[in-house]
């Protein structure tokens, strides 16, 4: 992909936001949502998606709070 090219988003479903971002109960993840660590919900019908890359942020904010060792 080159400069010119705009990057795509795909929009992901809580069930596979959840595997994304490392937790396994609904509630976890919904939690999440509501203490502000990721983004609300983009509704879109009756379903419910987040940016992958909303989610892709949240792990690499993680990351960067890990103590070297």
């Amino acid at each position: 992909m080159d400069a010119k090219t705009p990057s795509l988003d795909r929009l992901v479903p809580p069930s596979e936001g959840m595997k994304i971002v490392g937790v396994r109960s609904p509630t976890s993840y919904y939690n999440l949502i509501k203490l502000g660590e990721l983004p609300p919900l983009i509704k879109r019908g009756r379903n419910s998606f987040h940016l992958e890359s909303d989610l892709l942020a949240y792990v690499r904010r993680l990351a960067s709070t890990r103590i070297a060792a």
